[in-house]
Formats: structure tokens, C-alpha cells, sequence
């Protein structure tokens, strides 16, 4: 009988820790391994970070003087929509999968950069007070 119990209770507590150590395999998982492009480093999900949350919208909208006006900082807009204005006319809204790379804070600004599926990559720089464009580059 004393067996039985032995056993029964080494089989409880032997399942209780491979969910728990699954659990935590996840978790490091999740925390230590992400997923890289060749193109622009290590990848961050859209829904873990407000700026990406902001971007994904912002670049799912139909361009217009209005998306100019709403997301490019004021100094910059002039400029902006002179050298930009037909690649956004053209790619905006963005339908396909877009994958972000690690965020980079600088002191006065935060840099990323997008892959689109269709292997084409955006270098963004937003001014870091008000979270708007300055300055963008295709490659």
C-alpha cells in the first residue's frame, strides 16, 4: 500500500513540474529568443510597444495631405511630401504583413525600421516627444 502511495505521489509531483517547467520554457522562450530578419535585425511584435501599435495604423492608412498632416512633424512636412509623396501615394495603405525591428531610443528621437513581406524596407525616425515622422528612407 505504502508503494502505491509512493508511487502515485512521485506521479503527481512529476506532472505538476513538467507543467510548470513547460511553463517557464515558454516564458524564456519568449523573453530570449525572437525572431531576425537578415534585413533589419531583430523583430518585435506590433502589439508589444505603443509606437508600433501607432505605426502598424498609421501605415494601414490611405495616404493624404491629411496623413501628412497627422503624423509628420510640422517643420518637416514641406520636405516630406515634396521627396516622399509618390512612393506613400503608392504603397499606403499597406495590406500585407509588416514586421518591426527592435525599437532604438536615441536622445531626441527613436529610430525603426519596417520589412514588408514584399521584402521591401523603411527606415523610420520619429521625433520622441511627439511621437510624429521626421524623417523616412526607402531601401
Amino acid at each position: 500500500m505504502n508503494k502505491k502511495i509512493s508511487v502515485f505521489t512521485f506521479i503527481i509531483l512529476l506532472s505538476i513540474s513538467n507543467i510548470y517547467s513547460n511553463n517557464a520554457q515558454i516564458e524564456i522562450y519568449n523573453q530570449t529568443i525572437m525572431p531576425k530578419s537578415s534585413k533589419i535585425g531583430y523583430l518585435q511584435f506590433a502589439n508589444q510597444e505603443p509606437l508600433l501599435i501607432h505605426t502598424n495604423q498609421i501605415f494601414k492608412e490611405e495616404y493624404s495631405p491629411d496623413w501628412i498632416e497627422n503624423n509628420v512633424q510640422k517643420e518637416f512636412r514641406y520636405g516630406f511630401s515634396k521627396k516622399y509623396s509618390k512612393e506613400l501615394a503608392l504603397l499606403l495603405p499597406i495590406k500585407e504583413t509588416i514586421y518591426f525591428s527592435l525599437i532604438t531610443y536615441q536622445e531626441n528621437n527613436i529610430s525603426l525600421s519596417l520589412e514588408l513581406s514584399s521584402k521591401e524596407i523603411i527606415d523610420i525616425i520619429y521625433d520622441k516627444s511627439l511621437n510624429q515622422i521626421i524623417s523616412l528612407n526607402f531601401r
